[in-house]
């Protein structure tokens, strides 16, 4: 799912139109979902940021994890707010 999220968010952005808003929000649209789902995983009752086998990695007590889908989502908002500020 993250590569097809990921090759249709950089078709969407290397489109050739016109539109530019247009661009702008379906990018955005498509680089969000994916990450956003994942945040979503806490809602289920137990269920852990990684598999088993594997050692959670944390940053400052916090499942890494959540440090990149912060960070990821937090720029693709800034890059979309930058982006329809220059089409103004």
């Amino acid at each position: 799912m993250s590569l097809l999220l990921g090759g249709l968010t950089i078709f969407l952005a290397w489109w050739l139109s016109g539109n530019v808003p247009a661009k702008v929000a379906g990018a955005g649209g498509a680089a969000s979902p994916y990450f956003i789902s994942q945040k979503h995983r806490d809602l289920y009752p137990n269920t852990t940021f990684f598999d088993p086998e594997f050692k959670v990695q944390r940053v400052r007590g916090v499942p890494l994890a959540i440090v990149i889908d912060v960070v990821y989502f937090s720029a693709v908002v800034v890059a979309s707010w930058l982006a329809f500020r220059a089409v103004r």
